[in-house]
């Protein structure tokens, strides 16, 4: 029952319900990933919004060269991710900061699943922070009036766009 309850709080504070990615979708990502990306490379990747951590574990898995940060800061999904990060990735971090409040210029690839009105407020937050040619990929929501690089979409029940961005 606190699990539900806080979750719930926490959806009301973020105006994101907790809505995991669809396998399909995170293959899909990864596709377009591999896609944009040398996988060989030592990148640095932050999912915003990383909820459980599912897509965070997946691009260390795929990028073993890559250190990956999940940003999450409802507190459930936070300290299973932790724990998942103890027994097992060492190239992953998970931290409990609002990604508003943080620097991403440091970043080389964003990946987010949120809603219209965050990618809305992220805009500007990319355009101010990000360096040239990150990649930013988002699973269902575009970034409104940005040209893609790319775009694709999963249709097992139903058509889930992944829109790919480049700074």
């Amino acid at each position: 029952m606190l699990i539900v309850f806080v979750s719930l709080f926490y959806e009301k504070k973020t105006h994101i319900p907790p809505v995991p990615t669809l396998p399909w979708v995170k293959k899909k990502i990864l596709q377009l990933l591999l896609k944009h990306s040398n996988k060989d490379a030592p990148l640095k990747i932050a999912e915003l919004g990383s909820g459980w951590g599912g897509v965070t574990f997946q691009l260390a898995k795929k990028f073993p060269n890559a250190h990956v940060t999940g940003f999450e800061i409802s507190p459930f999904p936070y300290w299973y991710s932790k724990i998942r990060q103890t027994l097992s990735h060492k190239k992953v971090n998970f931290t409990k900061n609002s990604f508003y409040d943080v620097n991403l210029s440091d970043f080389d690839v964003i990946i987010c699943y949120l809603s219209p009105q965050h990618m809305a407020w992220l805009k500007d937050k990319f355009e101010d922070e990000l360096k040239s040619d990150t990649l930013i990929i988002s699973n269902a929501f575009p970034i409104l009036d940005w040209p893609t690089i790319d775009e694709d979409e999963t249709n097992i029940f139903v058509k889930i766009p992944v829109f790919v961005y480049k700074t």
